[in-house]
């Protein structure tokens, strides 16, 4: 079993971040006995190896390319949007770093990726799932911009029937 060459390992002083660059999924294990990213993937759990495979983690190349260049079109929008840069929560492992600027998301860019969102569903009836990411620095932190997308979204998508709102996966072993 070994990572697609898809996937960054990041090694940290505890953990190990696993960064898979086909489909943005990201993984924290909070637990190292070793440095070394095979013996990791022998001391993983099934949930854990099952979380990965259905994530693609473990893509081969040729896999890979079949799904870049000739896979049918997905059901899924995947659309991601980075709500501001601003977080409170200081994680060790964060590439931002940033705490003091406090840009956030306007709402006339919210009604712009709303349009984005309804003209591609309009000209796409293969697309009937919307899954939108909300990234940034803490998402969260702006709670009257997801109140504002999610009133635009009901406006103008009433045919939508999933959505998702999603962070990534952190495993700890006690």
């Amino acid at each position: 079993m070994n990572l697609s060459k898809y996937v960054r390992v990041i090694q940290g002083n505890d953990s190990t971040i696993l960064f898979n660059t086909i489909n943005a999924s990201i993984i924290e294990f909070t637990y190292q006995k070793s440095n070394d990213i095979n013996i990791l993937l022998q001391e993983m759990t099934d949930d854990e190896v099952n979380y990965l495979r259905e994530n693609l983690f473990f893509i081969s190349e040729q896999n890979a390319m079949k799904l870049f260049f000739t896979e049918p079109v997905s059901p899924v929008l995947n659309i991601t949007i980075s709500l501001t840069e601003f977080c409170n929560l200081k994680c060790r492992y964060c590439y931002e770093g940033n705490l003091i600027r406090r840009s956030v998301i306007s709402p006339e860019t919210i009604d712009n990726i709303v349009q984005y969102i309804y003209a591609i569903l309009s000209r796409d009836k293969r697309k009937s799932i919307v899954n939108i990411d909300l990234i940034g620095g803490e998402p969260l932190l702006e709670i009257e911009q997801i109140q504002h997308l999610i009133q635009k979204l009901i406006l103008h998508l009433k045919q939508m029937e999933h959505y998702s709102l999603s962070k990534y996966k952190k495993y700890s072993k006690k």
